[in-house]
């Protein structure tokens, strides 16, 4: 089962773990409480609370343009690896 850690303090074996937040391909390109600009309209910056950002992210996850991003992450986090990121335990 693939679990989650935060990436300053996991101590497990990094042979099995992935890196999920930025910049990596799997990371959240919507910042939380900062001007977004991933989501940039007429030189507008929206800024996103943490659930906004979720959703945002989830959208972009879902959508045809990361088909290829979500075959990788098929291939390359087995289902005994740790996700590790810095929003752990606060969802990301």
């Amino acid at each position: 089962m693939v679990t989650v850690a935060h990436s300053r303090t996991f101590h497990g074996d990094s042979a099995k773990t992935v890196y999920v937040g930025r910049p990596s391909v799997y990371g959240n390109r919507h910042p939380v409480g900062v001007p977004c600009r991933a989501c940039e309209k007429d030189r507008h910056f929206p800024v996103h609370t943490r659930q906004e950002a979720i959703a945002a992210f989830t959208k972009d996850w879902l959508s045809d343009a990361y088909i290829p991003v979500r075959a990788q992450a098929l291939i390359e986090i087995p289902d005994d690896n740790v996700l590790l990121c810095w929003c752990h335990p606060q969802p990301c």
